[in-house]
């Protein structure tokens, strides 16, 4: 079932087509207020001047991804990035699976009655896609970050 999705319909589905992924957003984020301690403010101000100098103010977030795609580039073989971008994916598949799980519940208890619908299996699974949809987005911000903190210490 996982399969039958792409990728890009998984991201959409998943944030509900209102947000972007987190390369999106990264530098207006780390410009506003930096959220990691790995690195100084100061230090991405620094290293991405050029970024922010360019920053458009239309289709500032596809500019965003696309600089901070070059970078992921150039370091996603790292074993934090992989690492990291693995675990955003596996989020991102959990959330979907479960998706799946909730919408073929209802089929089988409604339409098929194969099951007698129940309350508290549903509150589960929607638990579920819950907490899988949190962790993505935490998992896919670390992944984020963890590309801009390989790269600032790369050179």
């Amino acid at each position: 079932m996982d399969s039958l999705i792409s990728g890009e319909m998984k991201f959409i589905i998943c944030y509900l087509g209102i947000e972007k992924k987190p390369g999106y957003t990264i530098f207006t984020k780390m410009k506003r207020k930096l959220k990691d301690d790995r690195f100084s403010q100061n230090d991405v101000l620094k290293k991405y001047k050029e970024i922010y100098e360019n920053m458009p103010i239309e289709n500032r977030k596809k500019y965003e991804n696309n600089q901070w795609f070059k970078l992921y580039n150039g370091c996603k073989n790292e074993s934090k990035v992989y690492t990291s971008h693995r675990d955003y994916l596996l989020c991102r598949d959990l959330c979907v699976s479960s998706i799946w799980i909730f919408v073929i519940y209802l089929v089988l208890a409604f339409l098929l009655n194969i099951f007698c619908f129940s309350w508290r299996v549903c509150a589960f699974i929607l638990l579920e896609i819950v907490v899988t949809n949190i962790t993505m987005r935490v998992k896919g911000e670390r992944f984020a970050y963890n590309v801009i903190a390989v790269d600032i210490y790369s050179e």
